[in-house]
C-alpha cells in the first residue's frame, strides 16, 4: 500500500515537471526565403498598442541585443535609422512602402528591415506579453518571415513557483530567446 502511494506521488511529480517544462513555441511563418543570405538589417521601432508607455523601448533594446549576440546579424546603428525616419517623415510604428525600403537600402546597405507591433503588455501579478514581428526584404518588399508570440510569466513555471517570471523585461528576454532559437531551426542564419 505504501509502495503504491509512493509510486503515485512520484508519477504525479514527474508529470508536473514534464507539463511545466513543455511550452508553446512561437509561431514562425517563413513566407519567402531570400535568394541571398540576410546579414545586414535595420531594426525599426515597434508600434506600441498597449497602455504601457515604455515597453516598446525596452523590447527594442532587448531585441537589438539578441540580434547582435545570438542571431549574429549586422544591425545598422539606431541613430542612422532614426535620422532616416525623421528625414523622410516616417513616424515610429508606421509601415514602410517599397520605395522607402529601397531608399533605406541605398543609404544604409541593409538587406532587410525588422519591425512589428507590441500587442499586449501587462505587469503586476500576472505578467503577460504578446507581440507580432516581421522581416521584410528591402529589394522586393516581400515579407521574409513573421512571428506571433504570446506568453505569461506562469508559462515558465515548473513546480510551485519555481521558474515563474514576474518582471516584464525578463519575460521579453525569454520570449526573444525562443524566437531566435526557432528562427535558427527554420534555417535563418546570421553573418558570422
Amino acid at each position: 500500500m505504501i509502495f503504491r502511494l509512493r509510486e503515485g506521488v512520484l508519477s504525479l511529480v514527474c508529470v508536473s515537471i514534464l507539463v511545466g517544462c513543455a511550452g508553446r513555441l512561437p509561431r514562425v511563418e517563413a513566407l519567402n526565403t531570400p535568394k541571398e543570405r540576410v546579414c545586414r538589417v535595420a531594426l525599426i521601432p515597434f508600434k506600441n498598442e498597449t497602455s504601457n508607455p515604455v515597453i516598446s523601448r525596452v523590447f527594442y533594446r532587448i531585441l537589438l541585443s539578441k540580434l547582435v549576440t545570438e542571431a549574429k546579424l549586422d544591425v545598422v546603428e539606431e541613430g542612422a535609422v532614426r535620422s532616416f525616419m525623421m528625414y523622410e517623415y516616417i513616424l515610429p510604428g508606421s509601415s514602410f512602402n517599397l520605395d522607402m525600403l529601397r531608399l533605406l537600402r541605398r543609404r544604409t546597405g541593409v538587406q532587410a528591415v525588422i519591425g512589428g507591433r507590441i500587442l499586449e503588455a501587462t505587469e503586476g501579478k500576472n505578467v503577460k506579453l504578446s507581440f507580432f514581428m516581421w522581416v521584410r526584404d528591402t529589394k522586393t518588399g516581400r515579407v521574409l518571415w513573421s512571428v506571433y508570440h504570446s506568453r505569461t510569466g506562469e508559462d515558465y513555471q515548473k513546480i510551485l513557483h519555481f521558474g515563474k517570471i514576474s518582471i516584464l523585461s525578463r519575460l521579453a528576454d525569454r520570449m526573444l530567446d525562443e524566437v531566435i532559437r526557432r528562427l535558427k531551426q527554420k534555417g535563418f542564419k546570421g553573418c558570422y
